[in-house]
């Protein structure tokens, strides 16, 4: 538990890959195969409760957890909580040239809207986890709370990627999974697979514009609860039943959905 800049003085040991250094609470910088396990996700906590002003580095580098050029390793049982800092945990970074795996399970992701200077230099707010898309990327959730993502691909970002989400809760507004608008990459595939979630309130698996030449995806899935797509775009390449339930502000989706069988479905 840190509330203090004193006490949050790791720097980035590769920042000289970067235009600008991160600061981190815990580092996992180019690590393989390390296996961290807690006792419960109520009882191993990290947890970073930063002031509102003061800050001796932009809070847009600020992370509880960083986990960069890191290959096939996982979190289990933990609760990681960030408030004034950029991303609650930030994943790998965008020079990564070599394909990885990372696995969480039974991780609550926690973040907490900042203020004060904080919300100036990061207007997104603080989010549950933010990361940069490297190449032949896997990323597993099992039994998570709120991993939602933000981020896009790099220039490294190619090649196949895998995202599962299994029986994990999704309890924010919206949970983003998609890589934002401004690092498209045309020559990537992303297989997004959604597996037994329960989603709360007004669920949105994309949010944010994004752009037709960008990265192609396969979603697919079965035993979620409701799902609701708010942008219809030609983005998608393929959706299959993923949930109980489509909704959609506009009907030109609804033409695009296929079911198991991969027949038309209208949802």
């Amino acid at each position: 538990r840190t509330s203090s800049f004193n006490h949050f003085a790791t720097e980035d040991p590769l920042s000289g890959e970067s235009q600008e250094d991160y600061v981190c609470y815990i580092e996992m910088v180019d690590r393989q195969n390390i296996h961290l396990f807690g006792v419960g996700n109520r009882s191993t906590k990290i947890v970073c409760d930063m002031p509102d002003s003061g800050f001796p580095t932009p809070v847009s580098n600020l992370h509880p957890l960083l986990i960069k050029k890191t290959r096939n390793c996982s979190f289990h049982n933990f609760y990681i909580f960030g408030k004034n800092v950029r991303y609650t945990v930030h994943v790998n970074g965008i020079k990564e040239s070599e394909s990885n795996k990372l696995w969480f399970d039974n991780v609550e992701f926690d973040s907490e809207k900042n203020n004060g200077e904080a919300a100036n230099s990061w207007p997104y707010g603080s989010q549950p986890i933010g990361i940069d898309i490297a190449s032949n990327m896997s990323l597993i959730f099992t039994n998570c709370i709120n991993p939602c993502l933000r981020g896009h691909f790099g220039s490294m970002g190619y090649g196949r990627h895998f995202i599962l989400f299994k029986g994990c809760y999704f309890y924010s507004d919206a949970t983003n999974v998609l890589p934002s608008e401004n690092i498209p990459s045309p020559n990537s595939f992303i297989d997004y697979r959604f597996i037994g979630n329960k989603f709360y309130g007004l669920s949105t698996l994309f949010n944010g514009s994004l752009k037709e030449l960008g990265v192609k995806m396969k979603i697919s899935g079965w035993g979620n609860s409701v799902v609701y797509f708010p942008k219809p775009t030609l983005y998608f390449n393929e959706i299959t039943d993923i949930a109980q339930t489509y909704k959609t502000e506009s009907s030109i989706l609804a033409g695009n959905l296929v079911n198991l069988y991969g027949d038309k479905a209208n949802g």
